[in-house]
């Protein structure tokens, strides 16, 4: 989201911890010590998440494990750089400056209805249309389908997203794949995007500042 809504030529550093402050070996102090070596880095631009000596793109960085000190990965592209005995070796280029999406976001903090309401529906045996029926009858503005393999959607799911999409509903098909995740555009469902390489959780923030961005230039 900030990536896609800053865009910043300057660094915008991210960081975290895995372990309480109280803990022996508590890993705040070292990964607040690499964002501050990040930040001033020279060329340093883009929102970036800097935990456990790597550097990832704002754009790719998700969770991949809920209790490892190293609990951040980049998927199949990789961190764009690594910190070593604090010093910052780049594997990949910044994140562009550019491509940004101008949103008002005072306004958005202060009135939550503001903000278009974007489901995820997993596809999957035993698949429902009713849940997606459900959610547009509803008044949600986007869906995400969480797919299987490259975007693989459940039968029982096609028409109804389809007749989301016919309805004013964007629909974005992603993958539940944790790697190799690019959804390649396919002849059978070309009436559902493709999310690309975004996991579901990703589209869904992605799909949120399209619907965003539509609104503001009064589409």
């Amino acid at each position: 989201f900030l990536q896609r809504v800053l865009a910043p030529a300057k660094p915008v550093v991210l960081t975290a911890a895995m372990r309480p402050a109280t803990s022996r070996h508590a890993d705040g102090p070292q990964n607040l010590r690499d964002a501050l070596t990040v930040a001033t880095a020279p060329g340093a631009r883009g929102v970036v998440v800097v935990v456990a000596g790597a550097v990832h793109a704002g754009r790719d960085v998700r969770k991949i494990h809920p209790q490892r000190v190293d609990a951040f990965g980049s998927g199949d592209a990789g961190p764009l750089g690594r910190l070593t005995a604090g010093r910052l070796q780049m594997e990949r280029p910044w994140p562009a400056a550019d491509g940004r999406v101008a949103l008002d976001l005072e306004r958005l903090a202060d009135d939550d209805s503001q903000w278009p309401w974007v489901a995820i529906v997993a596809s999957g045996a035993g698949a429902d249309p009713r849940a997606v029926r459900t959610l547009v009858d509803a008044g949600a503005c986007g869906i995400v389908v969480a797919a299987t393999g490259n975007g693989t959607v459940h039968r029982a799911l096609e028409a109804p997203l389809r007749e989301a999409a016919a309805r004013g509903c964007a629909v974005l098909r992603a993958t539940r794949c944790l790697t190799g995740a690019i959804v390649e555009p396919t002849a059978a469902a070309n009436e559902l995007p493709s999310a690309g390489a975004l996991t579901p959780q990703q589209a869904r923030v992605e799909l949120i500042v399209r619907l965003l961005a539509r609104r503001a230039a009064g589409g």
